[in-house]
């Protein structure tokens, strides 16, 4: 894609997406037009990823390239190689195309939570700011939690694990930086206080486990018993008499 400069920037990457999806696919089922603009809108915001975590000091960070995959997959967007590649599913991209951009859309999960309300160029430019977070992630962190199926996984839980609660972080904060509507915005709050909430939760658990182990295991006290006066005397008198008897 160009390096181009200015107010003609996108427009000009747009129709260079435009051009190569026309050349590479003879028979791309989609608007190409859409599909163009939105494959701008994911790509354009890996600059902006880009340069606030290098500007953080994050100076290992690489900029992934973006492929568009051929294959029917069950996740559409991702990244793949440990941050090397962020993708978008052909069929997917075809799908999406179709769709009126100016509409407002909703995304739903297979458990009926709502991940997305809002124009389909600001989900991908939402989707973009989360794989090129996660492939920052994935080039610079050597313990990565397991993968979790995003799939049957519930929303909040999976919001809440290390690597997609900090793409949400930046999901949120992109989305009041670029003024995306008020729907799109306050969607994306309410899944970072569940997130919060879960992890409050969790940290929770983990603080009683602790408590519990450095208490160890409960004993009960053992207390010798008492021995009364007249036993005592007793056991004086036969002390005595053994003495005597050597």
């Amino acid at each position: 894609m160009t390096n181009a400069t200015g107010p003609g920037r996108e427009l000009t990457i747009q129709a260079e997406w435009k051009q190569w999806l026309e050349n590479t696919f003879e028979n791309f089922e989609g608007n190409l037009d859409n599909a163009a603009l939105l494959m701008t809108a994911f790509t354009q915001v890996k600059s902006y990823v880009f340069e606030k975590l290098t500007t953080r000091g994050l100076k290992d960070f690489q900029r992934p390239h973006t492929i568009i995959l051929l294959d029917d997959v069950a996740i559409p967007v991702g990244e793949v190689e440990k941050g090397k590649y962020v993708y978008i599913a052909k069929k997917y991209l075809g799908e999406m195309s179709q769709n009126d951009m100016q509409r407002e859309t909703t995304v739903t999960r297979p458990e009926g939570a709502i991940a997305f309300q809002g124009l389909i160029p600001d989900l991908f430019r939402l989707d973009g700011v989360e794989e090129t977070h996660h492939a920052a992630y994935h080039q610079t962190k050597t313990n990565v939690e397991p993968l979790l199926d995003p799939i049957s996984t519930p929303m909040e839980e999976y919001d809440a694990r290390e690597i997609e609660y900090r793409a949400l972080k930046w999901r949120v904060r992109y989305a009041e930086e670029q003024k995306m509507p008020e729907v799109t915005v306050n969607l994306l709050r309410k899944r970072l206080e569940a997130a919060n909430t879960v992890r409050a939760n969790i940290r929770k658990k983990r603080n009683l486990e602790l408590q519990q182990i450095q208490k160890g295991p409960r004993v009960e006290a053992y207390h010798k018993p008492s021995i009364k006066k007249k036993d005592k005397r007793k056991q004086q008198k036969q002390s005595r008499r053994k003495k005597r008897g050597r």
